[in-house]
């Protein structure tokens, strides 16, 4: 890799906490990052008061988390991008190189350009069966909760926590949420079409299939697909369990309301254990064994269905009923009793209205 000063102005690296290092070469110079390291002083295209390093090819930036990434230079489309390099892969980040000499296609300065998404981390859930709902036992439990058996007969992916409010506004430009301040808090404040509307963004700036045809309040899933999708609410239920069946996916409910319930106190954040009130940021409780963190308590989550009693009988790959009002909303949230953070526990709002305690949780579906 070599940069040369009298054709590359700037380089912007964008971190996923939303922070920008900018380096600009110094005049004269042409740095040769072959094998080299650099860990004692600043390179001479380093930004004052910025130590990086050069190793084996890969830029490493000291300041932020162990990122090693590979500097690939397009001149025809005028950006670079920082590749991952080996086992540093973080999620991550893009560099911007503006070329401004010397490049047929770059005749003008670059355009500020917005950092690239953050794709929130998926985990891949494998099909199965399982019964959904709870049993008339259950302490909470309500009346829409009917037992019945469930398969998912494909394997799918689904978020290890909720959107966060960072990973939101590197795709849609500005932050909806009431709770502000905290990038790794969830979203909120978003209805369901807006979050149908993330997925679409998100998969189109990922190089994905949109997964929804979106006209004013008509959504139509084009179910097959690669694109970012909400879960159903039986994937969303399956994924919470992770294979448990008691109230909780650690264990049993023994307090209703608003005391101490120590299964509860572990996984979720809900009206007991939230002081200050409002989101908090994702994964500092326990997760469930599938590694999903968040699902009873933090804030509620969309689901794609529509809500509706559930199925008596046996149902292979449900969606919910096929109209409706209603948008299914489903976890604990920070202000709930501990009744409403059961891996059972059924909410519904208007999916044109929003709440500062309601998010979501992207999926997608595994394509061959």
């Amino acid at each position: 890799v070599a940069l040369e000063p009298g054709r590359v102005e700037r380089i912007s690296l964008w971190g996923f906490d939303g922070r920008v290092k900018t380096l600009v070469p110094r005049a004269g110079k042409v740095v040769e990052a072959k094998g080299a390291a650099l860990l004692a002083e600043d390179p001479p295209w380093a930004s004052p008061g910025c130590t990086w390093c050069v190793v084996n090819e890969c830029l490493l930036g000291n300041e932020w988390c162990s990122w090693a990434m590979t500097l690939v230079v397009n001149c025809w489309d005028c950006w670079s991008e920082l590749a991952p390099c080996g086992d540093c892969y973080v999620g991550i980040a893009q560099a911007v190189a503006c070329r401004l000499i010397d490049c047929a296609s770059c005749d003008e300065p670059c355009a500020d350009i917005l950092p690239p998404p953050v794709v929130p981390e998926l985990v891949l859930i494998p099909a199965g069966n399982f019964v959904m709902g709870s049993p008339s036992e259950e302490l909470g439990r309500r009346s829409d909760e009917t037992l019945h058996e469930v398969t998912l007969t494909s394997d799918f992916y689904i978020g290890n926590s909720e959107v966060t409010q960072a990973q939101w506004v590197a795709v849609m430009g500005a932050n909806p949420s009431y709770y502000t301040g905290c990038d790794q808090c969830p979203v909120e404040s978003v209805s369901w079409l807006d979050a149908v509307n993330y997925c679409n963004a998100l998969s189109l700036q990922e190089g994905r299939v949109p997964a929804y045809v979106v006209d004013g309040n008509n959504v139509t899933w084009l179910a097959g697909g690669d694109g970012y999708r909400l879960p159903t609410e039986a994937e969303w239920e399956y994924a919470c369990r992770a294979g448990s069946a008691t109230a909780f996916y650690n264990g049993e409910i023994t307090e209703r309301y608003c005391e101490r319930d120590p299964n509860l106190e572990q996984i979720g954040w809900y009206c007991w254990n939230n002081d200050p009130a409002g989101t908090k940021e994702i994964g500092e409780k326990v997760p469930n064994g599938w590694g999903l963190f968040d699902s009873s308590g933090n804030v509620q989550e969309w689901c794609w269905d529509w809500y509706g009693d559930y199925p008596t009988e046996p149902v292979s790959d449900p969606t919910g009923p096929a109209e409706g009002t209603d948008r299914v909303r489903r976890g604990g949230h920070f202000n709930y009793s501990a009744r409403y953070c059961r891996s059972a526990s059924r909410t519904h709002l208007a999916p044109d209205l929003s709440s500062p305690n309601v998010g979501f949780r992207i999926a997608a579906s595994v394509v061959e």
